[in-house]
């Protein structure tokens, strides 16, 4: 476990996790204006929660893919296993900063719940990409959904397309629970398929 403490840059993810969910848990019932491509028709609005849980999202999948270059070659250990195992304690941290400060400024459990569908749809998307072999840009995948929903989330009747669930301002959708459930899989094949050295 120390050598994932070396590799992953821990103390910059933990800083940025306390951050982005500090940052979602005061902003989180806001919605942010998007003045893309979808503003022409309507101005298309995200919640705020989206933009803290894109930034971390990138960050850990940058921190976690420069680890793995630097020890999967030649290490014996299944490093995959210790970095999901870190991912997800990252995780727990910055929801856990979202919940300390959305329940001290007055705004209950919406955004915490708002900001972990965020993140772990963004982070599931990631590790979809790095199981397809995308590996050190992974992170191209959550960041190009999140901009060509914010450019095309809405039809001609102004309302969201299902598969922009992460435009919506309520944390409830079945195809983000798909998603979800998709980077877990891809997350544990990804422990199952990258065996330690022998």
């Amino acid at each position: 476990m120390s050598l994932v403490l070396r590799t992953h840059s821990v103390w910059l993810c933990i800083s940025v996790a306390i951050l982005c969910g500090a940052v979602a848990g005061m902003f989180g019932k806001q919605l942010i204006s998007v003045p893309f491509l979808g503003g022409l028709i309507m101005p298309t609005q995200m919640p705020a929660s989206v933009i803290p849980a894109l930034l971390l999202s990138v960050v850990l999948g940058s921190s976690i893919a420069g680890a793995e270059r630097l020890w999967a070659g030649a290490s014996v250990r299944n490093c995959w296993a210790y970095s999901l195992a870190y991912l997800i304690g990252v995780c727990v941290i910055a929801v856990g900063a979202c919940f300390v400060v959305s329940v001290a400024s007055l705004q209950g459990m919406a955004p915490t719940i708002l900001f972990f569908r965020d993140l772990a749809s963004l982070l599931a998307l990631w590790l979809v990409a790095t199981l397809g072999g995308l590996g050190p840009v992974a992170s191209v995948l959550p960041v190009g959904y999140v901009v060509f929903s914010s450019a095309f989330a809405r039809n001609k009747s102004a309302e969201f397309f299902p598969w922009a669930w992460i435009m919506e301002p309520h944390p409830y959708s079945c195809i983000g629970v798909v998603v979800i459930v998709a980077g877990i899989s891809a997350g544990l094949v990804l422990v199952r398929t990258r065996r330690p050295l022998r």
